[in-house]
């Protein structure tokens, strides 16, 4: 059963989201904090407190920030083209979020199928237009398949504000 190849039902828009990421995305030199940036930041640090200060530059892993409260605007959304050759798809996003606990703005990198699916048919669909500042109010699930694999997932917290703009704008 985990090698099973499951047939996606609608290609077009499967293949609509590919060609829009591969537009969107910048090759991860281009992103502010690619993975040469970040390990020369790390090797540059002169001081102990700048080695442990910088080692969160990258941002955390969308599987570090599960079951923690955040706001997120569809402005904070960028796409990369990943440079790991072994990942499953050629894209992830960084998301800039505000955690609610503490108030600080947090970097997420997601690439899962489903991080990426659910994220980039949100932006689509306006769904961040509709949230003023802060953003809209999410927060990341897990979920374990039978194959043991980890999917991580947007969850809404509470129900979009009612907009009589179409949200798409």
């Amino acid at each position: 059963m985990a090698n099973e190849v499951v047939a996606v039902k609608d290609l077009a828009a499967l293949r609509e989201m590919i060609t829009q990421l591969d537009i969107e995305a910048s090759m991860p030199g281009e992103v502010v904090f690619d993975v040469e940036t970040f390990m020369d930041r790390i090797l540059s640090a002169e001081t102990p407190v700048e080695v442990f200060e910088n080692q969160l530059l990258a941002g955390y892993s969308s599987k570090d920030y599960i079951d923690t409260p955040f706001h997120l605007r569809g402005s904070d959304i960028t796409w990369v083209r990943t440079s790991v050759e072994s990942s499953a798809f050629p894209f992830y996003a960084r998301i800039v979020v505000t955690d609610d606990a503490t108030g600080e703005e947090k970097t997420i990198n997601g690439g899962g199928n489903t991080f990426v699916a659910a994220l980039y048919r949100l932006q689509r669909l306006g769904f961040f237009n509709l949230y003023p500042d802060p953003g809209a109010p999410l927060m990341l699930v897990a979920k374990t398949t039978a194959s043991g694999n980890t999917v991580v997932m947007f969850k809404p917290l509470g129900a979009p504000p009612k907009s009589s703009a179409n949200a798409k704008k």
